[in-house]
Protein backbone atom coordinates (compact mmCIF):
# COMPACT_ATOMS: atom_id res chain seq x y z
CA UNK A 1 0.00 0.00 0.00
CA UNK A 2 2.48 1.91 1.23
CA UNK A 3 4.46 2.14 -2.86
CA UNK A 4 0.78 2.13 -4.29
CA UNK A 5 -0.01 5.50 -1.98
CA UNK A 6 3.65 6.67 -3.22
CA UNK A 7 3.20 6.30 -7.05
CA UNK A 8 -0.40 8.15 -6.50
CA UNK A 9 1.02 11.13 -4.57
CA UNK A 10 4.11 11.47 -7.20
CA UNK A 11 1.74 11.09 -10.41
CA UNK A 12 -0.83 14.18 -8.35
CA UNK A 13 2.16 16.14 -8.24
CA UNK A 14 3.84 15.56 -11.63
CA UNK A 15 0.23 16.63 -13.03
CA UNK A 16 0.66 19.64 -10.52
CA UNK A 17 4.08 20.27 -11.51
CA UNK A 18 3.04 20.22 -15.22
CA UNK A 19 0.33 22.21 -15.26
CA UNK A 20 2.38 24.88 -13.25
CA UNK A 21 4.66 24.82 -15.76
CA UNK A 22 2.02 25.14 -18.04
CA UNK A 23 0.22 28.34 -17.53
CA UNK A 24 3.15 30.33 -16.00
CA UNK A 25 6.50 29.08 -18.31
CA UNK A 26 5.32 27.47 -21.45
CA UNK A 27 1.86 28.74 -22.72
CA UNK A 28 3.29 32.12 -22.02
CA UNK A 29 6.36 31.26 -23.84
CA UNK A 30 4.08 30.19 -27.11
CA UNK A 31 1.90 32.89 -26.58
CA UNK A 32 4.54 35.55 -26.45
CA UNK A 33 5.83 33.54 -29.56
CA UNK A 34 2.68 34.46 -31.69
CA UNK A 35 2.41 37.97 -30.56
CA UNK A 36 5.77 38.58 -32.18
CA UNK A 37 5.16 36.52 -34.81
CA UNK A 38 2.82 39.29 -35.92
CA UNK A 39 5.45 41.58 -36.25
CA UNK A 40 8.49 39.73 -37.49
CA UNK A 41 7.89 36.96 -39.80
CA UNK A 42 6.25 38.97 -42.67
CA UNK A 43 8.76 40.32 -44.98
CA UNK A 44 9.45 43.82 -45.67
CA UNK A 45 8.84 45.31 -49.64
CA UNK A 46 9.21 48.89 -51.41
CA UNK A 47 7.59 51.38 -49.13
CA UNK A 48 4.63 53.40 -50.84
CA UNK A 49 7.10 56.26 -51.21
CA UNK A 50 10.43 55.16 -51.69
CA UNK A 51 13.33 57.09 -53.03
CA UNK A 52 15.54 55.69 -56.33
CA UNK A 53 18.97 56.13 -57.61
CA UNK A 54 17.99 58.29 -60.43
CA UNK A 55 17.46 61.07 -58.50
CA UNK A 56 20.57 61.29 -57.21
CA UNK A 57 22.97 62.30 -60.22
CA UNK A 58 26.54 60.83 -60.78
CA UNK A 59 25.75 58.05 -57.45
CA UNK A 60 26.93 54.87 -58.73
CA UNK A 61 26.21 51.24 -56.86
CA UNK A 62 27.88 47.80 -57.84
CA UNK A 63 25.92 44.97 -56.00
CA UNK A 64 27.18 42.66 -53.66
CA UNK A 65 25.64 39.62 -52.01
CA UNK A 66 27.07 38.26 -48.63
CA UNK A 67 25.95 35.47 -46.13
CA UNK A 68 24.69 36.35 -42.11
CA UNK A 69 23.94 32.89 -41.07
CA UNK A 70 21.73 31.03 -43.34
CA UNK A 71 20.36 34.50 -44.87
CA UNK A 72 21.59 35.35 -48.47
CA UNK A 73 21.63 39.89 -48.22
CA UNK A 74 22.09 41.82 -50.97
CA UNK A 75 24.28 44.91 -50.34
CA UNK A 76 26.45 47.33 -52.24
CA UNK A 77 29.61 49.72 -52.80
CA UNK A 78 28.52 53.50 -53.47
CA UNK A 79 30.47 55.68 -55.37
CA UNK A 80 29.96 59.13 -56.60
CA UNK A 81 30.91 60.38 -59.59
CA UNK A 82 33.85 62.46 -59.65
CA UNK A 83 34.53 62.55 -56.37
CA UNK A 84 37.67 61.11 -54.39
CA UNK A 85 40.08 59.67 -52.91
CA UNK A 86 37.98 57.78 -50.37
CA UNK A 87 38.75 59.52 -46.91
CA UNK A 88 37.29 55.94 -45.72
CA UNK A 89 34.29 53.62 -45.80
CA UNK A 90 30.88 54.69 -44.53
CA UNK A 91 28.79 51.65 -43.42
CA UNK A 92 25.25 52.82 -43.85
CA UNK A 93 22.53 51.06 -41.74
CA UNK A 94 19.19 51.09 -42.51
CA UNK A 95 15.90 51.61 -39.92
CA UNK A 96 12.84 49.10 -39.61
CA UNK A 97 10.35 48.70 -41.90
CA UNK A 98 12.08 49.45 -44.98
CA UNK A 99 15.72 48.83 -47.16
CA UNK A 100 18.76 50.59 -48.09
CA UNK A 101 16.94 52.31 -50.75
CA UNK A 102 15.10 54.56 -48.41
CA UNK A 103 18.51 56.39 -47.23
CA UNK A 104 19.70 57.06 -50.67
CA UNK A 105 20.21 60.49 -49.63
CA UNK A 106 22.16 59.55 -46.52
CA UNK A 107 24.50 57.45 -48.68
CA UNK A 108 24.21 60.08 -51.55
CA UNK A 109 25.66 62.55 -48.65
CA UNK A 110 28.50 60.71 -48.25
CA UNK A 111 29.32 59.16 -51.38
CA UNK A 112 29.65 63.45 -52.24
CA UNK A 113 31.71 63.62 -48.85
CA UNK A 114 34.46 61.54 -50.43
CA UNK A 115 33.54 58.36 -48.65
CA UNK A 116 33.33 55.13 -50.34
CA UNK A 117 30.03 53.58 -48.58
CA UNK A 118 28.29 49.92 -48.23
CA UNK A 119 25.09 49.79 -47.70
CA UNK A 120 22.62 46.94 -47.63
CA UNK A 121 18.89 45.65 -47.25
CA UNK A 122 18.29 43.28 -43.83
CA UNK A 123 17.23 39.83 -43.36
CA UNK A 124 13.29 39.65 -44.59
CA UNK A 125 13.95 43.12 -46.62
CA UNK A 126 13.37 43.77 -50.05
CA UNK A 127 16.05 42.49 -52.18
CA UNK A 128 17.50 40.28 -49.47
CA UNK A 129 16.73 37.09 -48.63
CA UNK A 130 15.21 35.62 -45.41
CA UNK A 131 12.52 33.86 -45.42
CA UNK A 132 11.76 33.99 -41.56
CA UNK A 133 10.98 37.58 -42.29
CA UNK A 134 12.88 40.14 -40.39
CA UNK A 135 12.70 37.65 -37.06
CA UNK A 136 13.82 40.14 -34.71
CA UNK A 137 14.97 43.09 -33.30
CA UNK A 138 18.21 41.55 -32.79
CA UNK A 139 18.58 40.67 -36.34
CA UNK A 140 19.71 43.65 -37.12
CA UNK A 141 23.07 43.35 -34.92
CA UNK A 142 23.70 39.93 -36.48
CA UNK A 143 23.34 41.37 -39.86
CA UNK A 144 25.02 44.35 -39.25
CA UNK A 145 28.18 42.60 -38.39
CA UNK A 146 27.84 40.36 -40.90
CA UNK A 147 27.96 43.48 -43.19
CA UNK A 148 30.72 45.13 -41.38
CA UNK A 149 32.85 41.90 -41.18
CA UNK A 150 32.10 41.14 -45.15
CA UNK A 151 33.13 45.06 -46.25
CA UNK A 152 35.81 45.42 -44.80
CA UNK A 153 37.25 42.84 -46.04
CA UNK A 154 36.40 43.14 -49.97
CA UNK A 155 39.49 44.80 -52.05
CA UNK A 156 37.81 48.42 -52.62
CA UNK A 157 38.01 48.77 -49.13
CA UNK A 158 41.41 47.74 -48.15
CA UNK A 159 43.32 50.46 -45.96
CA UNK A 160 40.38 52.66 -45.45
CA UNK A 161 39.21 53.48 -41.78
CA UNK A 162 35.57 51.79 -41.52
CA UNK A 163 32.63 54.12 -39.99
CA UNK A 164 29.62 52.83 -39.10
CA UNK A 165 26.09 55.05 -39.38
CA UNK A 166 23.07 53.43 -37.79
CA UNK A 167 19.89 55.21 -37.64
CA UNK A 168 16.89 54.14 -35.72
CA UNK A 169 16.63 50.30 -35.65
CA UNK A 170 20.49 50.36 -36.56
CA UNK A 171 21.11 53.18 -34.38
CA UNK A 172 20.25 50.26 -31.61
CA UNK A 173 22.27 47.96 -33.77
CA UNK A 174 24.99 49.59 -34.41
CA UNK A 175 26.05 50.46 -30.73
CA UNK A 176 25.46 46.69 -29.79
CA UNK A 177 27.23 45.32 -32.82
CA UNK A 178 30.22 46.51 -30.65
CA UNK A 179 29.97 43.91 -28.03
CA UNK A 180 31.66 42.34 -30.73
CA UNK A 181 35.43 42.58 -29.88
CA UNK A 182 35.76 41.22 -33.63
CA UNK A 183 33.32 44.14 -35.06
CA UNK A 184 34.68 46.69 -32.42
CA UNK A 185 38.44 46.09 -33.81
CA UNK A 186 37.21 47.19 -36.99
CA UNK A 187 35.47 50.25 -36.90
CA UNK A 188 37.10 53.74 -36.12
CA UNK A 189 34.52 55.87 -35.28
CA UNK A 190 30.65 55.62 -35.05
CA UNK A 191 27.41 57.82 -35.18
CA UNK A 192 24.29 56.10 -33.92
CA UNK A 193 20.76 58.46 -34.58
CA UNK A 194 17.37 58.07 -32.60
CA UNK A 195 18.91 54.40 -31.55
CA UNK A 196 17.10 52.82 -28.62
CA UNK A 197 19.51 50.97 -25.67
CA UNK A 198 17.46 47.20 -25.62
CA UNK A 199 14.96 46.12 -27.91
CA UNK A 200 12.12 45.64 -25.28
CA UNK A 201 10.73 49.54 -24.49
CA UNK A 202 10.32 49.93 -28.31
CA UNK A 203 8.24 46.40 -28.63
CA UNK A 204 6.37 47.37 -25.67
CA UNK A 205 5.27 50.53 -27.67
CA UNK A 206 4.44 48.99 -30.72
CA UNK A 207 2.70 46.13 -29.41
CA UNK A 208 0.26 48.17 -27.48
CA UNK A 209 -0.83 49.90 -30.70
CA UNK A 210 -1.35 46.45 -31.84
CA UNK A 211 -2.68 44.14 -29.15
CA UNK A 212 -2.97 46.47 -26.48
CA UNK A 213 -1.73 46.81 -22.61
CA UNK A 214 -1.73 43.20 -22.05
CA UNK A 215 1.63 42.97 -24.28
CA UNK A 216 3.58 44.20 -20.63
CA UNK A 217 2.50 40.87 -19.54
CA UNK A 218 4.83 38.99 -21.96
CA UNK A 219 8.14 40.57 -21.14
CA UNK A 220 9.66 38.26 -19.25
CA UNK A 221 8.77 35.40 -21.75
CA UNK A 222 9.85 37.60 -25.03
CA UNK A 223 13.64 37.65 -23.39
CA UNK A 224 13.00 33.70 -23.40
CA UNK A 225 11.82 33.66 -26.95
CA UNK A 226 14.65 36.30 -27.67
CA UNK A 227 17.44 33.53 -25.89
CA UNK A 228 16.23 30.63 -28.02
CA UNK A 229 16.17 32.37 -31.36
CA UNK A 230 19.85 34.72 -31.13
CA UNK A 231 21.71 33.12 -27.66
CA UNK A 232 24.20 35.73 -26.99
CA UNK A 233 22.65 38.73 -28.83
CA UNK A 234 19.76 38.48 -26.57
CA UNK A 235 21.56 39.92 -24.11
CA UNK A 236 23.39 42.72 -25.98
CA UNK A 237 22.43 46.60 -24.71
CA UNK A 238 23.76 49.64 -26.92
CA UNK A 239 25.05 51.24 -23.73
CA UNK A 240 26.91 48.18 -22.84
CA UNK A 241 28.89 47.86 -26.41
CA UNK A 242 29.47 51.87 -26.48
CA UNK A 243 31.69 51.48 -23.02
CA UNK A 244 33.46 48.15 -24.29
CA UNK A 245 34.26 49.99 -27.36
CA UNK A 246 36.06 53.47 -25.50
CA UNK A 247 36.51 54.73 -29.13
CA UNK A 248 34.46 57.37 -30.66
CA UNK A 249 30.52 57.71 -30.68
CA UNK A 250 28.57 60.40 -31.87
CA UNK A 251 24.74 59.57 -30.53
CA UNK A 252 22.38 61.94 -31.70
CA UNK A 253 18.24 62.16 -30.43
CA UNK A 254 15.29 64.85 -30.55
CA UNK A 255 13.07 65.23 -27.32
CA UNK A 256 10.25 65.25 -29.54
CA UNK A 257 10.53 61.50 -31.34
CA UNK A 258 7.47 59.85 -31.70
CA UNK A 259 8.69 56.32 -32.66
CA UNK A 260 11.49 56.02 -30.52
CA UNK A 261 10.56 57.92 -27.70
CA UNK A 262 13.38 59.51 -25.53
CA UNK A 263 12.50 57.97 -22.52
CA UNK A 264 13.98 54.96 -24.60
CA UNK A 265 16.85 56.27 -26.02
CA UNK A 266 20.63 55.82 -25.72
CA UNK A 267 21.49 59.35 -24.88
CA UNK A 268 19.51 58.82 -21.22
CA UNK A 269 21.73 56.50 -20.19
CA UNK A 270 24.81 58.90 -20.20
CA UNK A 271 24.82 58.77 -16.65
CA UNK A 272 26.18 54.94 -17.39
CA UNK A 273 28.83 55.88 -19.75
CA UNK A 274 32.22 55.32 -19.35
CA UNK A 275 33.50 55.87 -22.93
CA UNK A 276 35.78 59.10 -22.79
CA UNK A 277 34.97 59.19 -26.42
CA UNK A 278 31.69 59.36 -26.80
CA UNK A 279 29.63 62.84 -27.53
CA UNK A 280 25.86 62.95 -26.59
CA UNK A 281 23.54 65.35 -28.61
CA UNK A 282 20.52 66.15 -27.36
CA UNK A 283 17.93 67.65 -29.74
CA UNK A 284 14.82 69.31 -30.23
CA UNK A 285 12.41 69.65 -32.54
CA UNK A 286 14.22 67.04 -35.24
CA UNK A 287 11.73 64.61 -34.77
CA UNK A 288 12.57 60.90 -35.70
CA UNK A 289 14.58 61.23 -38.99
CA UNK A 290 16.58 63.83 -37.42
CA UNK A 291 18.75 64.62 -40.70
CA UNK A 292 14.89 65.54 -42.33
CA UNK A 293 14.63 69.38 -42.80
CA UNK A 294 12.07 70.99 -40.58
CA UNK A 295 9.83 72.07 -43.36
CA UNK A 296 9.62 68.45 -44.61
CA UNK A 297 8.59 67.31 -41.49
CA UNK A 298 5.94 70.35 -40.96
CA UNK A 299 4.17 69.25 -44.49
CA UNK A 300 4.33 65.49 -43.74
CA UNK A 301 2.35 66.17 -40.33
CA UNK A 302 0.14 68.38 -42.08
CA UNK A 303 -0.18 65.98 -44.89
CA UNK A 304 -1.02 63.15 -42.95
CA UNK A 305 -3.13 64.88 -40.43
CA UNK A 306 -7.15 63.59 -40.46
CA UNK A 307 -6.71 61.29 -43.13
CA UNK A 308 -8.09 57.81 -43.00
CA UNK A 309 -5.68 55.11 -41.20
CA UNK A 310 -4.62 52.87 -44.24
CA UNK A 311 -6.12 49.06 -44.25
CA UNK A 312 -3.70 46.60 -43.51
CA UNK A 313 -4.09 43.60 -45.89
CA UNK A 314 -0.75 41.79 -44.37
CA UNK A 315 1.74 43.74 -44.43
CA UNK A 316 4.50 43.86 -42.07
CA UNK A 317 3.33 46.33 -39.14
CA UNK A 318 7.03 48.20 -39.39
CA UNK A 319 6.16 48.83 -43.27
CA UNK A 320 2.65 49.75 -42.80
CA UNK A 321 3.44 52.16 -39.83
CA UNK A 322 5.70 53.76 -43.07
CA UNK A 323 3.04 53.53 -45.72
CA UNK A 324 0.60 54.99 -43.51
CA UNK A 325 2.38 57.74 -42.30
CA UNK A 326 4.10 59.27 -45.66
CA UNK A 327 1.28 58.11 -48.80
CA UNK A 328 0.27 61.44 -48.68
CA UNK A 329 3.74 63.10 -48.86
CA UNK A 330 5.92 64.11 -51.93
CA UNK A 331 9.52 61.85 -52.38
CA UNK A 332 11.22 64.96 -52.27
CA UNK A 333 10.07 65.78 -48.63
CA UNK A 334 9.73 62.25 -47.07
CA UNK A 335 13.86 61.95 -48.34
CA UNK A 336 14.68 65.58 -47.66
CA UNK A 337 18.05 65.89 -46.85
CA UNK A 338 19.20 68.74 -44.01
CA UNK A 339 22.54 69.07 -44.99
CA UNK A 340 23.76 71.14 -42.12
CA UNK A 341 22.78 68.93 -40.11
CA UNK A 342 24.56 65.96 -41.82
CA UNK A 343 27.59 68.55 -42.24
CA UNK A 344 27.40 67.97 -38.39
CA UNK A 345 27.73 64.59 -37.92
CA UNK A 346 30.41 64.46 -40.68
CA UNK A 347 32.30 66.84 -39.01
CA UNK A 348 32.14 63.98 -36.22
CA UNK A 349 33.71 61.45 -38.44
CA UNK A 350 36.24 64.04 -39.70
CA UNK A 351 37.68 65.08 -36.25
CA UNK A 352 38.67 61.47 -35.61
CA UNK A 353 40.29 60.92 -38.48
CA UNK A 354 42.45 64.10 -37.95
CA UNK A 355 43.21 62.80 -34.73
CA UNK A 356 45.00 59.50 -36.19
Amino acid sequence: MGKKFQSIVMGIMGVIVYILLGWTIIIPVFVTKFILDMFFTRRVTETIICDDNKYYKGLQEEPRYFMSGENRLYGAFFTHEGHGPFKGLMVVSHGIGCSHKNYLQVIDYFTRKDYLVFSFDMSGCCQSGGNKGMEGLQRAVIDLRSAILFASTQEEAKGLDLFVFGHSWSGYASACVLNDEEVASKVKALATLAGFDRPWNVMKEQGKKKVGKIVALTRPFAFIVAQMQFGKYAKYRAMEGINKYNGPVYIAHSTDDKTVLFEHSIVIHKPECTNPKVEFHVEEGLGHTLYRPTWAEDNINKARAGKETLKNDGENIFQYFMDDRYRFSKREEVFGLNEDYMDKVENFFQRTREKC
